[in-house]
């Protein structure tokens, strides 16, 4: 992981510096993940489960719940219909290669954007057996850099931050 964050940062800084979007920035750092990981697929924003659409259960009741106390936003009908994670490392079609599901951002986002892409990293992990869930936090313009990167387990309850082992 330190090598890809370490070549994308060098190769790819330029985008947190301009502020670029948060797909741009998870689409160059899976390629980078992709020359570490080469005998796997590399998607970003990949909403396939085996041939349909990919739904976790708990995603979907948060949403539910979320809209009955009407908390969502316009832009945030979208979210528990289908999830596609920003990037992830496995093989496509199939459960029984599922490495890791990366979430990013950028720093300034609402907390509870944050405690989505948590919720849904760990019920990737629970639901369709990711064996890795990262969370990675971009500063951008003046402060670009990662500033925060969090490691989700199977069988942990609370994610290590891995900020300075990656740093």
């Amino acid at each position: 992981m330190k090598i890809a964050l370490d070549v994308f940062l060098d190769q790819h800084r330029l985008l947190l510096d301009l502020d670029a979007s948060e797909r741009s920035i998870a689409h160059k750092f899976a390629e980078c993940l992709g020359h570490l990981f080469s005998a796997w697929n590399i998607d970003c924003e990949y909403n396939r489960h085996k041939n349909q659409e990919k739904r976790l259960l708990q995603v979907k009741k948060y949403v539910r719940d979320k809209r009955s106390r009407g908390e969502l936003t316009d832009k945030e009908e979208d979210f528990g219909v289908c999830v596609s994670p920003d990037a992830i490392v496995h093989e496509r079609a199939t459960d029984a290669s599922n490495l890791l599901v990366v979430e990013i951002k950028k720093t300034g986002h609402p907390l509870d954007e944050k405690e989505y892409d948590f919720l849904k990293i760990r019920n990737y992990i629970s639901e369709i057996g990711y064996h890795y869930g990262l969370y990675l936090e971009f500063g951008v313009k003046d402060d670009a850099g990662m500033k925060k990167a969090l490691l989700f387990l199977p069988d942990s309850a609370e994610p290590e931050d891995i900020t300075q082992v990656l740093g």
